[in-house]
């Protein structure tokens, strides 16, 4: 690193505080006039991303996933929103038409036709019509009932259980992870996309915890499509400059042979790197060292390390520990407590609380 500043390594809550620091970092600096391609987000494995991609695209902030897809462009993904909008919106043909016969449900392009000509015919939505007609292909009626039933049944359940076990048991009824194993031959490339339904899950308990109370499917819907919205807004602006001046998240794996001025390596923590894997196994760390070297060697500037004190795995919260890889680093870097004001000067301490708790009582003022 050719900064005379020695890398940080900052000591994150959780996982969406780990995120939330980040992106504030990555404002701070575009703030600043400095362009955001000069910042990448490194991570040792993909399903560390949607947490770093939620906050980027809450914070308005264009990003770029290198040598892999951005969380909410993947199939799975599309096809759940999907579900969720038709859910909210049954009037929403085009979600509709997505997941009609997504698990396969024997209702093709044919059935779809004689639905689509009967309901320009009445003036109805494409909804309403298969409710009503749902023996217009007689074969198709029992198919056609089951699936408008299903989102009859789901649009009551979403307004009184709570969001995340809704989807959790939306996508156990659908049978979705056995239609992703149909799907693909590929063992492994079948675990990725399951594991990206369960990474959808999580992020919609993220945002319950988030928002508390207002939690409801609409929110999350309208949250994640105003988003997407405005990515692609930002692509019609000016395709080419966004990608020009965007942050650039890549596991560490894809960033050899690149480099950033500013560069955040995030959960470098046991059990993510090293990986579980390595440490299960007893192998010899030589392969996750050099991999963290990679990721050190990519900062031109400054680098930020970060790790979480808790995570939550498997719908549990589980204790985390600083990587041994850190500890090896002990003397050739700052660590800061960012769950506490230890990226902060004292002065600079007392004034942010001061102005925080001055803010807090003209706020109760008012």
């Amino acid at each position: 690193i050719a900064s005379t500043q020695p890398p940080l390594v900052w000591a994150a809550g959780d996982t969406e505080h780990e995120a939330q620091i980040v992106v504030e970092e990555v404002v701070s600096h575009q703030g600043k006039g400095k362009m955001l391609s000069d910042i990448a987000v490194l991570y040792r494995s993909n399903t560390q991303a949607p947490a770093i991609e939620e906050q980027l695209r809450l914070s308005q902030v264009p990003y770029r996933v290198l040598g892999g897809q951005k969380f909410y462009d993947k199939k799975e993904v599309k096809d759940l929103m999907a579900y969720l909008t038709t859910i909210l919106n049954p009037g929403s043909q085009v979600s509709l038409r997505r997941i009609l016969n997504v698990p396969n449900r024997g209702i093709g392009t044919a059935t779809l036709g004689k639905y689509l000509t009967k309901s320009d015919e009445i003036q109805q939505s494409l909804f309403e019509t298969m409710k009503r007609y749902n023996a217009l292909d007689p074969k198709r009626a029992v198919k056609i009932q089951t699936f408008t039933q299903l989102i009859q049944k789901y649009m009551g359940l979403f307004r009184s259980a709570p969001l995340a076990p809704t989807i959790e048991k939306l996508i156990d009824e659908l049978d979705y992870l056995n239609y992703i194993d149909k799907q693909h031959d590929n063992i492994k490339q079948a675990a990725a996309r399951k594991k990206d339904v369960q990474m959808f899950v999580e992020a919609a308990a993220r945002f319950s915890r988030q928002v508390g109370s207002k939690a409801t499917l609409k929110n999350f819907v309208e949250k994640i499509l105003l988003q997407d919205s405005q990515d692609e807004k930002d692509k019609d602006d000016d395709d080419e400059q966004e990608n020009l001046n965007s942050v650039t998240l890549m596991t560490l794996h894809s960033s050899k042979g690149l480099e950033f001025k500013k560069v955040f390596m995030v959960g470098i923590e046991e059990e993510l790197l090293p990986h579980k894997r390595t440490i299960s196994a007893g192998e010899d760390m030589s392969e996750e060292r050099r991999l963290c070297y990679v990721g050190i060697t990519r900062a031109q500037e400054s680098l930020i390390m970060t790790y979480c004190k808790e995570r939550t795995l498997f719908g549990r919260k589980a204790p985390r520990h600083k990587s041994r890889f850190i500890n090896e680093l002990s003397a050739n870097y700052t660590e800061q407590d960012r769950t506490q004001f230890g990226h902060l000067s004292e002065d600079e301490a007392v004034a942010y609380k001061k102005n925080f708790f001055d803010s807090l009582i003209d706020s109760l003022d008012d």
